[in-house]
């Protein structure tokens, strides 16, 4: 493609901004040969080798990151969010709307600063103290999920499970070893588990409180390594049991997210069953507007509780936490108490160790 139809091409730019990512002076930055070199790649990013991204910095900020990294080789930059990948070495491209990527070796080395001649090893960044330059450690992987906190105190976390999936979810990182990602948490009664099928899609309440993370990101999560899953029951007397299952996936919504689950071990009783025992191994999710169960009657509304319904379910941890009530509607564990309301349930899943 000749000049005139690059220039062409440069007006779809101007919401990356290349006069505020180039120098006033540096003629060669402001006018890149987009098509011959690649330098802004609209429409696209890079999928693999990302090792660290970045929330709320202008572009030039991420250019700036990259050329002073050792093993950056692009970023891919998003301004609409704005979010900036650092991207080492990678081959591989996937269509994004809006989502630029840019060769790091296409750009005028002035961005870098001080640190423009500054070498420094794999895995260091350089850094201009005032005084002199630097090299400190980079970064570490992207946190997938809350196993790549370990360290950190529990809390509300930003984990990325893929390239195009960011949520925020709470970590404990105290309870056996840490590294559990919570998906479902219940200790007040603030938040209703009686919601639709969309709302279940989305995720509800709050990581800091109570909360469902939402049947996408779960899938999302899931989908990138293999996981246990463990509840944790409380009663209302204080005693804590607890069910994990070694096998746990979920499907996405055009499966009407099935569910994998097996291997039960623990002292709550096995609650991933229906009323006949069977398990809710390949059952799919259900709500009070879309009911997918095999029950008579809609298990979500009879249990007040969007849930992998079979007939309809003994673990009902969406149920309405009502502490003192019994019954088919209360947040209970049957093979535990039996259909009276427990006090407090955690529903968290963290990375099998290989």
């Amino acid at each position: 493609m000749g000049f005139i139809a690059i220039i062409g091409l440069l007006p779809r730019l101007v919401a990356f901004s290349m006069t505020d990512v180039c120098a006033k002076d540096d003629f060669e930055c402001q006018h890149p040969n987009i098509n011959q070199h690649g330098r802004l790649q609209v429409g696209r990013c890079r999928t693999t080798n990302i090792f660290h991204r970045m929330h709320s910095i202008s572009m030039l900020d991420c250019l700036k990151e990259c050329m002073v990294t050792s093993q950056c080789k692009g970023i891919n930059y998003r301004s609409h969010w704005p979010l900036c990948d650092i991207v080492g070495v990678s081959e591989d491209f996937t269509p994004e709307t809006d989502c630029v990527y840019t060769d790091i070796s296409e750009w005028s080395k002035s961005i870098a600063g001080k640190c423009r001649v500054h070498t420094c090893n794999d895995g260091e960044k350089c850094v201009f103290d005032r005084e002199k330059q630097k090299c400190i450690t980079a970064y570490g992987p992207i946190p997938r999920d809350c196993s790549n906190q370990i360290g950190k105190q529990s809390g509300v976390y930003i984990i990325h499970p893929n390239q195009h999936t960011s949520m925020a979810a709470f970590c404990d990182m105290d309870y056996e070893k840490g590294g559990w990602t919570i998906v479902q948490r219940r200790f007040d009664g603030k938040e209703s588990f009686d919601r639709d099928w969309n709302a279940y899609k989305r995720g509800f309440g709050k990581p800091s409180g109570e909360y469902w993370i939402g049947n996408d990101n779960l899938h999302a999560i899931l989908s990138e390594r293999k996981y246990k899953v463990r509840f944790i029951l409380v009663d209302v007397s204080g005693n804590s049991a607890y069910a994990e299952y070694s096998n746990f996936y979920i499907g996405n919504e055009d499966s009407n997210y099935a569910l994998s689950i097996s291997n039960y071990s623990g002292n709550a009783g096995d609650g991933a069953t229906d009323y006949t025992g069977t398990s809710l191994h390949g059952m799919v999710f259900s709500t009070k507007d879309k009911d997918n169960d095999l029950y008579e009657k809609n298990c979500a509304i009879h249990k007040c509780s969007g849930w992998w319904h079979r007939a309809c379910t003994v673990g009902n941890i969406n149920g309405k936490l009502i502490p003192g009530n019994e019954g088919e509607k209360t947040m209970h564990w049957k093979p535990l108490r039996k259909s009276f309301s427990l006090q407090e349930t955690t529903m968290m899943i963290k990375p099998i160790e290989k």
